[in-house]
């Protein structure tokens, strides 16, 4: 048997590229032969690689960010992630990000400088609805949104990458053997063979902890101005006027950082996510003296699609309540309903792509960094501040009246970390998720720093 490696893969992508289109109908243009080999051999030498005893997973698509703008307007999504400064193109920088990244719906991109070398400009949030749709999740195409119409590079598995345009195959080279879909196969829609989104089941409740005591009236602040801002939004001056849900903004905005806990948690690799006043710049001498962000970027999608979805829901149930004590309902109103509820799933849609981006962050070495209007400072951040802290005080109850002492040295690099970066400062908190499933929030109080030893908890359905 002859083997095929990534050399052979120009030809075969030039014969097959127009067939992996939607009848004609896109614009995606083919990158000359440097460019893909570059991007196939640098994809196929990170596939030989593992993380951890696993296979290096990735996307990485060839476009240029302004290039996606068209599909944020248009759908929402394909939402770029721009870094402050481009990394090279190189195996050890798709092995740092692969774990950000998760393939099934975040993509690394990756783009040619002035000197024409590939440079990976960041990461391009692609949302699930693309991979519902392939795995039958999702009836029909037309109600999903495909990953960016760009050259696309994707592997699963070891020694082996996929060529994709759009979230579909235009050729495999798989065990050295190089294989094109069949016309009119439907596997030619699905782009990233092999791997499935992570299950999450079950319903997490707001844990008492982030609505009392000292995290609470930490967190409080964020809660409030998300409510004003939606209230702003419906120009109304209550959510639910007659009481029993004037408080979901607040509980949605919480939810929101509990599911993102949760999957962080589920993911079984740990992580921390730090949280900073508004006001914390990348310039800001309160944030250099503290951190080092290996990924700086300044992302506010999360609260404003966090802020649409909550409003569309109070709209939709406006229209809706009314309209199901009538004997009959009008056509516009009916119709208006039916769009709102079209508008409210996809905008449950883009909540639970955020909260997945925000939680496969946390699998890069270092913190996620959010500022306190769940702003996207960075991520991979290395807290460089110094602290005499020698022990902290884990709190027994949310209001944390019963408590007790451990030194610091009781718990592990990633907590002692946070410790040290709560003691610096009282604007700021840390929410920390051990490999073992643990979830804690610290902040500090007075003179000590106060550690809430179980936060997130889930039952099953």
């Amino acid at each position: 048997m002859s083997y095929a490696y990534p050399q052979s893969l120009p030809e075969v992508i030039e014969q097959q590229w127009a067939a992996a289109d939607l009848g004609g109908l896109m614009n995606a243009p083919l990158p000359d032969r440097a460019q893909m080999l570059a991007l196939i051999h640098a994809a196929f030498q990170a596939s030989l690689l593992s993380e951890e005893g696993r296979p290096v997973s990735f996307r990485i698509v060839l476009c240029h960010p302004e290039e996606l703008q068209d599909d944020v307007e248009v759908r929402g999504r394909n939402r770029a992630i721009v870094f402050a400064e481009p990394r090279p193109l190189n195996v050890p920088e798709i092995v740092r990000l692969a774990p950000a990244a998760d393939p099934v719906q975040t993509l690394i991109g990756v783009t040619g400088d002035d000197a024409g070398a590939l440079v990976i400009w960041g990461l391009v949030d692609a949302g699930l609805s693309w991979w519902e749709f392939v795995r039958g999740e999702r009836g029909d195409r037309l109600s999903s949104s495909p990953p960016p119409e760009r050259f696309t590079v994707s592997s699963s598995r070891r020694g082996s990458v996929t060529i994709s345009r759009g979230g579909r195959v235009v050729c495999d080279l798989q065990r050295g053997e190089i294989t094109v879909p069949a016309p009119g196969d439907a596997g030619s829609f699905v782009d990233f063979i092999g791997l499935h989104p992570r299950a999450l089941r079950g319903h997490l409740a707001i844990n008492d902890i982030f609505t009392q005591g000292p995290f609470g009236r930490f967190l409080q602040p964020i809660t409030a101005a998300f409510r004003a801002d939606v209230l702003s939004q419906l120009g109304s001056t209550w959510y639910d006027e007659q009481g029993p849900n004037d408080d979901y903004p607040q509980r949605f905005l919480l939810q929101f950082i509990e599911r993102i806990l949760i999957r962080v948690r589920d993911a079984s690799h740990g992580g921390t996510i730090l949280l900073l006043p508004e006001d914390w710049d990348h310039d800001d001498s309160r944030l250099l003296d503290r951190l080092w962000i290996k990924y700086p970027t300044d992302d506010a999608d999360a609260w404003l699609t966090l802020r649409h979805a909550v409003s569309v829901h109070r709209q939709y149930y406006d229209h809706f309540f009314p309209a199901w004590d009538r004997v009959a309902v009008e056509q516009g109103e009916f119709r208006k309903i039916h769009l709102l509820e079209d508008d409210m799933a996809d905008a449950a849609d883009l909540v639970r792509d955020r909260a997945n981006l925000i939680s496969s962050l946390c699998s890069v070495d270092g913190a996620v960094v959010l500022g306190d209007r769940l702003r996207l400072l960075g991520f991979g951040a290395e807290i460089v501040a110094h602290s005499t802290l020698r022990e902290v005080v884990i709190a027994e109850d949310p209001t944390a009246q019963t408590s007790h002492r451990r030194p610091i040295e009781d718990f592990g690099t990633r907590h002692r970390s946070a410790f040290r970066f709560c003691a610096t400062h009282e604007a700021v908190a840390a929410l920390v998720v051990s490999q073992d499933g643990d979830v804690r929030a610290m902040c500090r109080v007075g003179p000590d720093v106060v550690m809430w030893p179980s936060v997130a908890t889930r039952t099953r359905t």
